[in-house]
């Protein structure tokens, strides 16, 4: 039997994989009205546990105004 905890981890993993290489490599082919949209669940992934950096970090080129706030995560999980 599976460990759920792994499970989990692996789903949340692979969602986040599907964000930062999918999506976010590809935004040039989205209308930007899905902007809003991807910024919303962006914001959402850390309130049901899902790991949210590497997704946001994906996306500053999109949404520059969280560089500031991204980069103080960075440096916090880097240096602590």
């Amino acid at each position: 039997m599976v460990n759920l905890d792994y499970r989990l981890f692996t789903l949340n993993r692979n969602m986040i994989q599907i964000f930062s290489s999918v999506i976010a490599s590809n935004i040039e082919l989205l209308d930007p009205l899905f902007f809003p949209q991807i910024e919303k669940l962006l914001n959402e992934l850390s309130e049901y546990g899902m790991p949210d950096l590497e997704a946001k970090a994906s996306f500053l080129k999109i949404f520059p105004n969280d560089k500031i706030n991204i980069y103080e995560k960075i440096n916090e999980r880097l240096y602590i």
